[in-house]
């Protein structure tokens, strides 16, 4: 089968989703089928092929916005952010054009018109590459819907990672909006992959639940052996300390991080060699606050390539995962983690937390159950001090989460478009 996978966004450094999209077409690829991953950047167009055959395609938005916005930053450098509102006045009358351009980013017009180019792609594609599927992948759920609501020769697939109408932050309203919007797609689709958490709730929900026997739930389709590279990381794990990392995306809202440093701030006491190493985007200020604190034993760095992450991964000693305060998502990170065989630090934020379902079954673990309000750096401590060159074999690890493999998931996708 020829298989489009329509990512929505999709730049030239993948985020999480990203990488999981690529790896389940490259997987599919392997098993004989011709597939095809695209989206749109906000950045420059993207056009390779892996090594397993799959097409990445992502049109970018016009060169000129890029300058435009390249040129506005470089112009307020220089200056502190008090002046900055009387320097871009200044920037206007030297670059009228360029200015033009941020006006036109603010308003969304570029990526609004992106879209919809995009749209008439994929159409144009699906007739031309004689598509037999097509599956979107939300987030964006705009992007899912925008595709997949439209009337295309193909069978579709309605791909979910996360809550987008079941989204437990959401207000009433938004909410409603939101699940309309939802089970209008859904009902549009051949099929629907979404989490084993948000299949059980849409079984109890009467605006999902008459779609149920087209929704598939599954685990994330990421455990994959890994070979990591002899590349160079951001920085150094000395042998002589115990280095701990947390990968991936730092929020200080529903993964806030204040807990766990604060168990870590008595074992800083017990022992300086206690390194603790946050890579990833930081979306708040918590971390960069402990840093400030602890120069000595928290660090934090910017995100970095795919490639980069595995390889920093798999030579730290211990890895750590702060759960989400949400009880219907499970980040895909851990089976990731669960994938190195090394020990993991696993924070608990709430009782009914759905990944502990996954950590319970893991035999190299500690858990701070923080909706306790307990510390526990004691029982911590102990824990990273004797597993620091301990670890699982990756055949153990396959065995306990099968159902985590991409060719689990891409055989049930298969029978899905059967």
């Amino acid at each position: 089968m020829n298989i489009l996978f329509s990512a929505g966004y999709l730049s030239n450094i993948p985020f999480a989703n990203n990488n999981i999209e690529i790896l389940l077409a490259d997987t599919l690829a392997k098993k004989g089928h011709k597939c095809f991953v695209t989206g749109i950047s906000y950045d420059e167009d993207v056009k390779r092929q892996t090594a397993d055959g799959t097409v990445i395609r992502s049109t970018g938005i016009n060169p000129f916005f890029k300058k435009s916005t390249d040129c506005l930053e470089n112009f307020l450098r220089d200056y502190d952010k008090e002046i900055h509102p009387k320097m871009i006045k200044k920037f206007i009358l030297r670059h009228p054009l360029y200015s033009l351009a941020v006006f036109a980013l603010k308003t969304d017009y570029p990526f609004k018109a992106l879209k919809k180019n995009y749209v008439k792609n994929i159409k144009k594609f699906v007739k031309k590459e004689k598509i037999d599927a097509v599956i979107g992948f939300c987030y964006p759920f705009d992007m899912a819907y925008l595709i997949l609501t439209e009337n295309l020769k193909a069978k579709k697939i309605y791909y979910q990672f996360d809550p987008h109408g079941m989204h437990e932050l959401l207000d009433k309203s938004q909410k409603e909006k939101r699940i309309e919007d939802e089970t209008r797609l859904i009902s549009v689709c051949d099929a629907v992959f979404t989490t084993k958490v948000l299949k059980k709730q849409y079984s109890q929900n009467d605006k999902y639940n008459k779609f149920i026997d087209k929704i598939t739930g599954v685990d994330f389709p990421v455990l994959v052996k890994k070979t990591p590279g002899d590349l160079k990381i951001p920085f150094d794990f000395s042998k002589d300390n115990i280095n701990i990392l947390f990968c991936g995306t730092m929020d200080d809202g529903f993964r806030n991080p204040d807990f766990v440093l604060s168990n870590f701030e008595e074992i800083f006491k017990i022992d300086s060699s206690v390194k603790v190493h946050f890579l990833g985007p930081q979306q708040g200020v918590k971390v960069t606050q402990w840093a400030e604190k602890y120069p000595d034993n928290i660090f934090v760095h910017t995100g970095v390539k795919n490639d980069i992450a595995v390889s920093t991964t798999y030579k730290a000693d211990i890895l750590l995962n702060i759960g989400n305060s949400i009880s219907n998502m499970v980040p895909s990170k851990i089976f990731d983690y669960f994938a190195t065989g090394k020990p993991i630090v696993n924070v608990q934020k709430i009782e009914n937390s759905p990944d502990m379902e996954y950590f319970e079954k893991y035999p190299l673990q500690f858990t701070l159950k923080e909706y306790e309000n307990r510390m526990d750096y004691e029982n911590l401590y102990s824990f990273i001090k004797n597993n620091k060159n301990s670890s699982i074999s990756f055949d153990k690890v396959k065995q306990i989460y099968e159902t985590a493999t991409p060719e689990y998931v891409a055989g049930l996708i298969e029978q899905a478009l059967r």
